[in-house]
């Protein structure tokens, strides 16, 4: 598998566009952490940040409901103000354009209700945020390698 994905992950690496990740969360110092370990996972990854739920809706919807393109990953928190990250998993999965989109829930919460729920909302995992800052580091850079260089994904044709 080690060989697999260091393959995708050169051939990402390679590709001329940069991998599109949205980030939903509405902690700052979570925010920093998250947006430093992936540019520390040296991925060609362009991330747009939402504060909330509504923000994220915008983002991935727009006015018309279409939005623009959407992005290979969202990584949400689960506990968001306006819109939860819950329901924001709903509205991702109940619409034809984005039900395939990989989202990683992401939460503070060890709450087996919390992971439930997730799971039922159609979350692809669950990770809850180590409060050590090495391990939380090495959580989301594992997560967003898997994703974006070992998993073989419907809306980016790289390979």
């Amino acid at each position: 598998m080690r060989a697999e994905a260091s393959h995708y992950k050169s051939e990402l690496l390679a590709s001329s566009r940069p991998i599109r990740v949205l980030l939903v969360e509405d902690d700052a110092n979570d925010e920093y952490l998250t947006l430093r370990a992936i540019r520390e996972a040296n991925l060609p990854a362009h991330v747009q940040v939402a504060k909330d739920g509504a923000e994220a809706a915008q983002y991935l919807f727009g006015e018309d409901g279409f939005g623009g393109d959407l992005p290979e990953l969202v990584i949400l928190d689960a506990k968001l103000p306006k819109i939860t990250g819950h329901e924001l998993l709903q509205i991702i999965r109940g619409c034809e354009r984005s039900r395939r989109l990989p989202v990683v829930m992401l939460s503070s919460s060890c709450d087996q209700d919390d992971v439930r729920r997730a799971y039922d909302c159609g979350a692809n995992c669950f990770l809850q945020k180590p409060i050590d800052l090495d391990e939380y580091t090495k959580l989301i850079q594992v997560s967003v390698q898997f994703w974006l260089c070992a998993v073989r994904l419907p809306s980016r044709d790289l390979f």
